[in-house]
Order: C-alpha cells, then sequence, then structure tokens
C-alpha cells in the first residue's frame, strides 16, 4: 500500500460546514448537550478509506430507530462520509460520526471530527484493569454507541493514572462485559469465548467479524457468560474495535495473561499462535475491504 500520514489537526464539520473546534455549534437548548442525548460511530480511516461503512452507517441508523428517534434513514450520511474523505486525502486516523437531535423541531444534526493518529495493530500488548460498573443491559441505551460515555470514560482515565491502558466492565454480578472502548475474546486453550450481548454489550463491528471469521474456520468459538476468574485463566486475551482491530492483553489488575507478558513485544516476542492468527485475519479482511 502507499505510504500513508496521520500528520494534520483535528478537524470538525457541522450542517457540511466545516467550523474551528472553539466555534460554538451546538445549542445549549439541544438535547444533546443538555442530556447528552446523542448516537456515534468512528471509523478507522487508513489512506484515506474508511473500513466497514456499511456496517458503522446501518449500526448507527438501527440504534436510532430503536431509540426512537426521527427518522435518520434518510440523511445523507454516505455522501457527507465521502465528502469528508475527500477533504482529508490520504492520511490515517479516526473520523467520528455524530448524530446529536436539536431542540423542540425534532431534527437531527450531522456532525464528524477528524482526529489523525495511528491505526491499525498496538504495537505493544495492552495493560488493563477491571472495575465495576452498573447493570448495563437494563439501560435502555444498552447496546447502542451514546453520547452517554461518561462512566466509561472515567473508569478509563483512572485506569490511565494508574499505569493501565484500559479498563475491564464488569456487572455487578461479577460477569465480564468490555473495555471502556472495545469487545473482549479469551483464549482458554480449546476455545475462544466471548461474552453475550444479551449482557448489554456493544454489538462490535470488529467483534462480528472477529466472529465471522471463527466460524468459518475449524476453530471453536463460544459466545458465554464470563467471570473476571475465567480472564485472569485466559491463556490469551483480546480486545477488539474499529481503530486497533485485535489487540492483544498482556495483563490484567497486574496479572499475566498466560502466553504473553509484559514487554515481550519489545524483546521480539510474539503473542500466542491463536491470537497472532486473529489479528492476521482480521487485518487480511480489512486492507482487503480498504484496496
Amino acid at each position: 500500500m502507499a505510504a500513508t500520514t496521520t500528520v494534520g489537526s483535528t478537524r470538525t464539520w457541522i450542517h457540511n460546514q466545516e467550523i474551528g473546534l472553539q466555534e460554538p455549534a451546538v445549542s445549549l437548548g439541544s438535547a444533546s448537550l443538555q442530556f447528552a442525548d446523542g448516537l456515534f460511530e468512528t471509523l478507522r480511516v487508513q489512506q484515506g478509506r474508511a473500513a466497514h461503512v456499511s456496517e458503522h452507517l446501518a449500526r448507527i441508523t438501527a440504534s436510532a430507530a430503536s431509540l426512537g428517534w426521527p427518522e435518520v434513514s434518510g440523511l445523507p450520511l454516505a455522501s457527507e462520509l465521502q465528502l469528508r474523505l475527500e477533504q482529508l486525502g490520504p492520511v490515517d486516523g479516526a473520523l467520528k460520526l455524530l448524530l446529536v437531535r436539536a431542540p423542540g423541531a425534532g431534527q437531527v444534526h450531522i456532525a464528524w471530527v477528524w482526529t489523525p493518529r495511528p491505526v491499525g495493530p498496538v504495537e505493544a500488548p495492552l495493560r488493563v484493569r477491571t472495575d465495576s460498573i452498573g447493570a448495563v443491559h437494563q439501560r435502555p441505551t444498552a447496546g447502542h454507541k451514546t453520547t452517554q460515555y461518561n462512566d466509561p470514560m472515567i473508569l478509563r482515565e483512572r485506569a490511565r493514572a494508574q499505569g493501565f491502558d484500559d479498563t475491564i466492565l464488569l456487572d455487578p454480578e461479577g460477569s465480564v462485559l468490555e473495555s471502556t472502548v472495545a469487545n473482549l475474546f479469551l483464549w482458554d486453550g480449546t476455545h475462544w469465548k466471548t461474552p453475550p450481548l444479551s449482557l448489554g454489550v456493544l454489538p462490535g463491528i470488529v467483534r462480528a467479524k472477529v466472529l465471522e471469521h471463527l466460524r468459518s474456520t475449524p476453530i471453536p468459538v463460544i459466545v458465554t457468560a464470563l467471570s473476571v476468574h475465567d480472564v485472569y485463566r485466559a491463556e490469551q486475551l483480546v480486545l477488539t474495535n474499529s481503530l486497533m482491530g485485535v489487540a492483544p492483553v498482556a495483563s490484567v489488575d497486574g496479572q499475566p495473561i498466560g502466553k504473553i507478558q509484559s514487554g515481550l513485544f519489545a524483546q521480539g516476542k510474539q503473542p500466542g499462535a491463536e491470537t497472532r492468527e486473529l489479528i492476521q485475519a482480521y487485518e487480511q479482511q480489512c486492507q482487503h475491504e480498504l484496496s
């Protein structure tokens, strides 16, 4: 592939017009500002091309319908996305689509935020911690990417302040859900396992791609409830999302995960064979779509 770049600065658009980051763009009376009543998708962009576009647009449209929003299927999301990519050029980064509800009239505004950053496989395995969060599956917004994202972000910032990369969320019963920004898979030595959507976890696009891939191979995969002890005993553990793809985890709560330990990437070592296969399979599929 041609060389790409992550240089540049954050850019924003609303009503299909580019605005400065400091310019006011949301009314003080809007539901999105007063009640965090918004939806978003974050797309991985490489060489100026976005991955999994149809899946992202389908998910945000389905979420709007499920939450009783005004009809959004007629909004020019695809055409605005294409225009954003043309304006950005052959760069790498994250392009966030935001749908925000306007006050009173039942209208939905489209906004975009571009952040130049590395995307794709992580350079080093992640170190994560666990923490409890409320009964996610009981929330009306469970399984949707809403801007009511304060709790996970607080837990993520606490993790980073303590030297971790992310937090794995546990429900009140101790079931593993996901991380603050990613879905989770573990390899127990014979099977890949991932928590069910019924627990309120996000129906991640990369999660679905990984499940589809595994189900096309002899490698067994089970969607099942997991405890934190299952995670501690895992031989391999990965987090999945659109920006990093499949990311290996080195440790949880300071305990090394099976076949990978902190610092091994720097020593030229690799995660387990099953994790390497997942990373390679997903990246090949992603690059094929982007080519």
